[in-house]
């Protein structure tokens, strides 16, 4: 489907009209086809509306393709530099050294740097603008599916999200892959993209073309329901959680129905924790419940949730603490 630049513009005025006028922009840009498209359309989007608010450009080079990394660097930017767009570049091979310990994969290192950054920058009073599509929806549903988790976290992203921005998350990365061509404009080739040692690069290479072909249309529908399902648990929910609460009641808790339990538990915690700081696998999220139902105003129990906080039980309470 081509790219409807009037309906897209319309759906972004909406999407920011709350945005405070001294905020600044920031484009996370790798070079490639759906973060060059973004720059060129928020750009367009930003001139056309004469906005007050101020655009840049963030770029991470992780030094892991060695020229081709430095290529990229360069190519994004030059786009900034022509589009007369502040730009900054952040060289993790300098800021951060992997140890031979680090379990995670080099996507969720890579990205876990990413957000780090991007709460720094968000801290100091800026929004971030990132290209994430409806086909990243769409494989982050299948991927937390197969590997177990709650109804409201099928999605695992939304339009915003603690001053992350996702603008095109409505779009397929055809339509802004299709309005480059048209444009003949420009992006660059992550070769690291191309191989399937990453699972999530096996589903977006091999899975989801397989459901394509004999569901024409999958991808989007898959998509679909991801939202909807986060939309209806998180309207099942309403009320359950108080704005900026640092705790939540067991006995209130204990109230709920079990499947609605678990996710009221998955959103406190990451309404409390960095983005993307914690993911919870349905079986963690159900001998947390276990816990939690057995409670009494003497119960204290604490379970590691990432590297960075653990969910604690204490005095009638749920909450969390930092891994100081």
């Amino acid at each position: 489907m081509a790219l409807d630049i009037f309906e897209l513009f319309k759906t972004w005025r909406q999407q920011i009209k709350s945005l405070n006028e001294n905020k600044t922009v920031i484009v996370s840009c790798s070079g490639g086809s759906d973060s060059v498209a973004l720059l060129h359309l928020l750009s367009m989007f930003f001139q056309q509306e004469d906005l007050c608010q101020k655009l840049a450009v963030l770029h991470f080079n992780y030094g892991l393709r060695q020229e081709e990394s430095d290529r990229d660097e360069r190519f994004v930017a030059q786009l900034a530099k022509e589009k007369n767009i502040n730009f900054f570049s952040y060289d993790v091979k300098k800021n951060h050294i992997r140890s031979v310990e680090d379990k995670d994969s080099t996507q969720v290192w890579a990205r876990n740097i990413r957000y780090q950054v991007y709460q720094k920058h968000i801290d100091n009073g800026c929004v971030v603008a990132v290209a994430h599509t409806q086909d990243d929806v769409a494989e982050n549903a299948i991927l937390r599916m197969a590997r177990g988790t709650s109804p409201g976290s099928l999605r695992g992203m939304s339009t915003w999200h603690k001053d992350v921005w996702r603008p095109v998350l409505h779009l397929s990365k055809a339509s802004l892959l299709g309005w480059l061509e048209e444009k003949k404009l420009s992006f660059c080739l992550d070769s690291s993209n191309l191989s399937c040692d990453y699972s999530r690069n096996l589903i977006r290479h091999e899975v989801l073309p397989l459901l394509e072909n004999l569901y024409p249309g999958a991808k989007r529908r898959i998509a679909g329901f991801a939202l909807e399902s986060q939309d209806l648990t998180r309207a099942l929910m309403e009320g359950s959680i108080e704005d900026g609460a640092s705790c939540l009641s067991i006995s209130k808790i204990k109230l709920q129905n079990p499947i609605l339990a678990r996710n009221i538990i998955a959103r406190f915690l990451r309404s409390r924790c960095a983005p993307r700081q914690v993911v919870l696998s349905r079986q963690k999220l159900k001998v947390i419940l276990e816990n939690v139902l057995a409670a009494n105003k003497s119960t204290f129990w604490k379970m590691q949730v990432s590297s960075q906080y653990f969910l604690c039980i204490s005095r009638g309470e749920i909450f969390v603490q930092e891994n100081t």
